[in-house]
């Protein structure tokens, strides 16, 4: 899945992606790769956070 936008604050880092998260149950995603355990942002559509600095690539993977 792509990130259309990407927001650093302290430790964390906010991806918008560029689809459906929910819809695939997933539970840890794979970016730079490197996995992490995510939060969903429910009142920002194809958002999560993930614990880590800065994110370099473009794409993450989802892990069921």
């Amino acid at each position: 899945m792509k990130i259309i936008s990407k927001l650093s604050l302290a430790e964390k880092t906010i991806l918008t992606l560029d689809g459906d998260i929910l819809s695939m149950n997933p539970s840890k995603v794979i970016v730079d790769g490197k996995e992490y355990e995510f939060n969903v942002a429910y009142d920002m559509k194809n958002t999560i956070g993930i614990d880590v600095n800065r994110v370099y690539g473009d794409e993450v993977t989802f892990v069921p």
